[in-house]
């Protein structure tokens, strides 16, 4: 039987796309790394959505964090000073 071939990839943001791209990856055996530009990898939902829609924040959260979880060979934080 041959062993699978070793495959490393870097993600490039882990808000919705990131994180869907991290799960599908990670669940085909591919190690993944996230690399986000702030604290937390939600992306557009911190910018985005009003701040009244608080239970869409609350939802969204747990799916990105669903997805990432146990996933991830690391999260990285790149912020660059402006």
């Amino acid at each position: 039987m041959r062993a699978k071939p070793y495959h490393f990839v870097a993600i490039v943001g882990g808000a919705i796309a990131g994180s869907v791209a991290t799960e599908i990856s990670a669940d085909n055996g591919i190690h993944v790394v996230v690399i986000e530009q702030n604290k937390k990898p939600y992306g557009k939902i911190e910018d985005g959505l009003p701040r009244w829609h608080l239970e869409q924040h609350k939802q969204e959260y747990s799916r990105i964090d669903a997805r990432l979880t146990g996933r991830l060979c690391g999260l990285h934080r790149y912020a660059p000073e402006f």
